[in-house]
């Protein structure tokens, strides 16, 4: 039977990209949220949106009429600490397969905490982080580690280019202190705010690069959930010389509340990256496990535009749920999700992606 879909935030940055590509695809779907005018402005210009749905997410009965009538439920709603606790507990009674877009780590490890305390009460399949970050991570490191191998460490490195994060990136990274971070140190979490751990690697892929600091992404959640490793860790990556680097904190943020910050953050009315800057931005992401003995397996993945690999990441997961008989519901990290599929392959392909070992 053919799968209702709906995208939650589908007028947002992120969320208009992936209705564009979703649309490309010929299937059907609907949007929903706040703004009906901005609602009917994407359903004119873009083909295969079935309807429209207007919501808001902190209302109960409103939720639940959209869960009760949706199959599959694109979550591009963030910050997601803020916007997406109250529907993910929501979520979770129904027999759906949700996916969301967070970068937010605290939420993610939060759910999985959450679904382990109390996996009889779910009817959900929850997906986290299809996106740019995390998902590629997870799945790099499915490429390269085994669920039965004990490691010292697996660690996602990320080389950026700048480009300008969306509006909603632009958000989250101002509240980012006032919620959680973790890394997986000696088999378990503890507190790392963003940029508070630095150390120096080599790897034959990337010369020119060695120094990483510490930056919380979710796929520390799925390496900790997954595989038998003692630490684990994301890192931004920067060139060799940059060893004494030094980034600004934003005051500002730190003394306001979350309340005033997503004020303030409306009233600028930022835009995000054009189509121009997306295409010129250029990324690679380095995942190196490293065994108890001390030797090591890497593999980078190399590219342009994150959000629209974020785009295809969700298509991908689609076509996947389409195809997939007897989907079990919990929540589960994107590479066991994808496991025995071909969507890395097919993502690269998509998208104009290499990998390297």
């Amino acid at each position: 039977m053919k799968k209702r879909i709906t995208i939650l935030g589908a007028t947002g940055f992120t969320g208009r990209i992936i209705v564009e590509q979703l649309s490309e695809t010929g299937r059907s779907f609907s949007i929903a949220g706040r703004n009906i005018t901005t609602l009917n402005e994407l359903k004119t210009s873009v083909p295969n949106i079935d309807k429209i749905i207007q919501i808001d997410v902190f209302d109960d009965n409103q939720m639940d009429s959209l869960l009760e009538k949706t199959d599959i439920l694109i979550n591009c709603v963030g910050p997601y600490n803020i916007y997406g606790q109250q529907l993910l507990t929501k979520v979770r009674f129904h027999d759906i397969i949700y996916m969301d877009l967070t970068g937010e780590q605290s939420f993610v490890k939060n759910s999985f905490d959450e679904y382990r305390n109390n996996s009889e009460k779910y009817f959900a399949t929850i997906l986290h982080s299809i996106s740019f970050e995390s998902t590629l991570a997870d799945l790099l490191a499915a490429e390269i580690c085994h669920t039965g191998t004990c490691y010292h460490d697996i660690s996602a490195y990320y080389i950026l280019s700048d480009m300008g994060p969306s509006p909603g990136t632009r958000l989250t990274m101002k509240l980012a202190n006032h919620f959680p971070h973790y890394a997986y140190q000696n088999s378990n979490y503890v507190k790392a705010s963003p940029l508070s751990l630095r150390k120096t690697i080599n790897s034959h892929l990337i010369v020119d690069y060695n120094n990483a600091l510490f930056m919380p992404y979710p796929e520390i959640i799925f390496y900790a959930n997954r595989y038998k490793t003692e630490n684990a860790a994301s890192y931004l990556l920067l060139p060799r010389g940059l060893d004494n680097v030094v980034f600004k904190n934003d005051k500002k943020s730190q003394t306001q509340s979350v309340e005033q910050i997503v004020n303030n953050h409306i009233k600028q009315n930022y835009i995000g990256p054009s189509l121009h800057k997306r295409l010129m931005q250029t990324f690679h992401l380095l995942v190196i496990a490293t065994h108890s003995d001390n030797t090591s397996k890497s593999i980078l993945l190399s590219g342009n535009d994150t959000y629209g690999i974020t785009a295809q990441l969700i298509v991908q997961c689609l076509k996947i749920c389409e195809q997939k008989q007897n989907i079990k519901a919990g929540v589960f990290a994107p590479s066991v999700f994808f496991e025995e599929t071909t969507v890395l392959n097919s993502l690269c392909k998509e998208c104009n992606c290499t990998i390297r070992l």
